[in-house]
Formats: structure tokens, sequence, C-alpha cells
């Protein structure tokens, strides 16, 4: 008898929205989630775009509190989410977004995962 390859349900608290226009979201979905503290997690390259800091008017025009956490770097190790959890625990955080590549959702998880 073959093996079966047994299915499951695993609610994430993980959420990744894409596209042209989705910063444009980003306030009303995290105000949806009930925080009203966000930690955005994003690097350096997004911030000289200028995406972190539409990234924070959506968020503020939504009534949300924002912090920025704009020191990930490329393949981000233990310490670089140790780092945005500090910073995440010092400001009473209560939502994160990863804003950004990978690095940024990696960091931003790692940290979500954390709190």
């Amino acid at each position: 008898m073959p093996n079966r390859l047994i299915g499951f349900d695993y609610p994430s608290r993980t959420r990744i929205v894409f596209g042209v226009g989705a910063i444009e979201q980003l306030g009303e979905l995290a105000a949806a989630q009930g925080g009203s503290r966000a930690l955005l997690v994003t690097d350096q390259g997004i911030v000289a775009a200028g995406h972190a800091e539409r990234g924070r008017e959506c968020l503020e025009n939504a009534g949300l509190h924002v912090d920025v956490y704009d020191r990930v770097e490329e393949n981000p190790t233990t310490r670089d989410v140790d780092a945005c959890l500090t910073v995440a625990q010092s400001s009473n955080i209560d939502i994160i977004i990863g804003l950004g590549g990978g690095s940024s959702m990696d960091t931003a998880k790692g940290c979500n995962f954390l709190l």
C-alpha cells in the first residue's frame, strides 16, 4: 500500500499582499487586523525609493502609530531578527509589516514569530 500524503490546515499569522498599487491597501489591511502600533520592517533600498514613507503614510492615515525598522540586511540572520525584535518589544508593537523583498519578509516573519 503506497504512503499517502496526509493533509493539514496551518493557520499562519503571515499574510502576503502583492501587486501594482498594493501599498495603497496597507493601512486598511493593517487596521482590519486590529493593530494600533505597527512596525514597518524594510531595507535602505526601499527607503531610498520612497516606498517606506508611502507605507508609513498609508498606515498613519488608517490611524496606526508607526515605527520603522529599516536596517534589514541581505540574507538576514538570527542577529537581524533579534535586533528587529528589540525594536518591536520596546515600542509595544502589535502588528508587524514586512515591506520589500525576501530579506525584509524573512526578518518580519522571524520577528513576528518571536513577538
